[in-house]
């Protein structure tokens, strides 16, 4: 009788030692395999980038940049000002009159910058192609802003023997390392929309 109490008491045991053991498992998320329910319901991590547009051009921008119609054209702005000065970002389209080519369009805009811009220096001159094989031209300069060293880029898109876009991309030059690589990244993104 002894035996039977015992074997009945041990059984009973087991069954609530293996009860409570799958409820602690359930709570342990390494011991247990989500429910279809879980993985149905989970959402990707938002991307830290969105495709922005300007009449037939697209392009790539943080998400947490602004954008603003301005002077004919758009303004991206960064969130927050740092050394002095907003990052930005100013993008228009502009006729060429003379249908030069980019390489020759590009030179005579530096002469123009060269006039316009307070201690204009040249760093860099280049032709490159986006991923969507948009061909541009690509100068960056330091100048100053009412006492802010700028670091600036430009960028000049042909679209067609006539229409160009014209990219604007500045940050203070003490903030040229975190910003370089967004604008970089957005004259890669170009293309055009179909």
């Amino acid at each position: 009788m002894r035996l039977k109490r015992h074997s009945s008491y041990l059984r009973w045991s087991i069954g609530i030692s293996c009860s409570l053991l799958g409820c602690v498992t359930a709570m342990i998320p390494s011991c247990s395999k989500p429910s279809p329910a879980t993985l149905n319901n989970a959402r990707p991590p938002a991307p830290s980038k969105l495709m922005r547009r300007m009449d037939d051009i697209q392009f790539e921008l943080p998400r947490d940049w602004t954008t603003e119609n301005a002077a004919g054209g758009l303004l991206a702005l960064a969130p927050t000002i740092e050394a002095g000065w907003q990052a930005n970002v100013f993008l228009e389209f502009r006729r060429d009159l003379k249908t030069r080519s980019l390489e020759v369009a590009l030179k005579d805009y530096i002469s123009g910058l060269r006039d316009s811009r307070v201690q204009f220096r040249e760093s860099r001159r280049s032709f490159l192609e986006s991923a969507a094989g948009l061909r541009y031209a690509v100068v960056e300069y330091t100048c100053q802003n009412e006492g802010t060293s700028l670091t600036q880029r430009e960028i000049i898109v042909s679209l067609s023997a006539q229409k160009r876009l014209f990219i604007l991309a500045s940050s203070s030059s003490a903030m040229w390392e975190k910003y370089q690589p967004i604008f970089e990244a957005l004259a890669d993104s170009l293309e055009v929309a179909m």
